[in-house]
């Protein structure tokens, strides 16, 4: 065997093994803006109710496979837990029924990892729906820094979940909205 052809199967066997490799989330992390945000509301009593899936919750990253959260969750399993987390560090959660319960919809999740480029992004959609009737629908693109190579940049996909799921939350806690949500 030449030296070429020992370095074409390495190259051959080291890409099937990395393609083996699933992405994972990490576990979620509660965003110090929106425990500040919640606080500035002075909610309390909010429970939060069963999030149902999107039409489509299959993302993939590159040949790598599907993207898989932590702990077994799915996407709106992960996003339900989030806001919970969210909203018990900020004082506000309350166990169901509560004075009011949220709970919601993944309208639309999808993730790119710039292949041909370095920009990566995740783009999410979700409806919140209250107990007391009313519904708010966010929507956000987070961008960040992909990579060119396939595991390196699942990886960073994976690594850039929680704060996608943060800045969604945001963006619906920053909505004029939101306090009819939890009224």
């Amino acid at each position: 065997m030449t030296i070429r052809t020992k370095h074409v199967v390495a190259l051959t066997v080291a890409g099937a093994l990395s393609a083996c490799a699933t992405p994972v989330t990490p576990r979620y992390s509660v965003g110090t803006d929106n425990v500040v945000a919640l606080r500035d509301l002075h909610a309390t009593g909010i429970s939060v109710g069963a999030f149902e899936e999107p039409a489509q919750d299959d993302v993939k990253c590159r040949g790598i496979g599907l993207m898989r959260m932590q702990d077994g969750l799915t996407h709106a399993q992960y996003v339900e837990k989030a806001l919970a987390d969210e909203l018990k560090v900020a004082g506000a959660y309350a166990p169901p029924p509560g004075r009011v319960m949220v709970s919601g919809r993944l309208l639309r999740i999808d993730s790119s990892s710039g292949l041909g480029s370095e920009n990566g992004r995740w783009s999410m959609t979700i409806m919140l729906t209250s107990s007391n009737g009313t519904t708010l629908t966010i929507s956000n693109d987070y961008t960040f820094r992909a990579g060119f190579a396939a595991t390196a940049a699942c990886n960073n996909v994976a690594q850039a979940y929680v704060p996608a799921v943060q800045d969604i939350i945001g963006k619906a806690l920053a909505s004029p909205d939101f306090r009819n949500l939890i009224r």
